[in-house]
């Protein structure tokens, strides 16, 4: 009787180990605009919302408490990445930015521009909070991936958004 109580136990342990592994990221490809991302398992996610938004994830009922998404479009008559940045990122405009940073980096092996703003007097709630966007240009697309959350909460969410703006990366497009 105390071995089948073992092996149970046993069985148990087992079980809930391999759920917890099955609690993978989850990496969305997208071969059309040539990318993929990886997303933290807790995080809600879908492939592609319309021809420009590539790949989207969110946390929250909402997008309660973060969210992240990848957009991508043709390069066309960009001629530079800084260019396009400063051409996007005008502090107030119809957007409302409170720009708080822009710096230049790399991201997925190429120069990338991070931006940091905050909107508070948007009409859609959702559109509010504080924003991290990374842009990029590479294989003559445009790339801006967006972080928001709540201006108070964002620190709470800023590692899984770090790992997730790690992941990025180019891939052949197809």
């Amino acid at each position: 009787m105390r071995k089948v109580a073992v092996a149970r136990c046993a069985f148990v342990v087992l079980t809930l180990a391999m759920l917890a592994a099955s609690g993978a990221d989850k990496t969305v490809t997208n071969k059309e605009q040539g990318f993929e991302i990886t997303f933290p398992y807790t995080w809600r996610m879908q492939l592609k919302r319309n021809k420009d938004l590539g790949a989207f994830g969110e946390l929250g009922e909402d997008r309660s408490q973060a969210m992240l998404f990848v957009m991508s479009m043709e390069k066309g008559a960009i001629a530079t990445l800084k260019d396009h940045v400063n051409a996007v990122y005008v502090e107030g405009g119809a957007l409302n930015y409170k720009i708080t940073e822009k710096v230049e980096q790399t991201l997925a092996g190429v120069a990338a521009f991070k931006i940091t703003y905050e909107r508070d007097t948007v009409e859609y709630k959702s559109a509010r909070g504080k924003f991290v966007d990374y842009a990029l240009i590479a294989n003559d697309r445009v790339y801006t991936i967006v972080a928001q959350a709540p201006k108070d909460d964002y620190d709470k969410y800023a590692k899984d958004i770090d790992a997730i703006v790690k992941s990025f990366k180019l891939i052949e497009a197809k």
